[in-house]
């Protein structure tokens, strides 16, 4: 049941984006609380990918949605 809903809220979410032609206001780089903005995610509606500030890793980051995402 879980997947199902994860499925049906993504598909909600791509169709809110392309509607309403959801666009990221802040620039790559920008450090917000959870860490540093590396990229836009293409596998999710409006989500910036996110390094956490102590993360030495090149390919593991966090999801944050473009409206949680506050400069710091």
């Amino acid at each position: 049941m879980d997947s199902e809903v994860r499925t049906v809220l993504e598909k909600r979410e791509k169709e809110w984006a392309k509607e309403y032609n959801i666009q990221p206001t802040l620039e790559m780089n920008t450090k917000i609380k959870e860490g540093v903005i590396v990229g836009i995610d293409e596998y999710h509606a409006a989500k910036y990918k996110v390094r956490e500030y102590d993360c030495i890793k090149d390919n593991k980051y966090r999801l944050i949605k473009f409206e949680d995402a506050i400069p710091v």
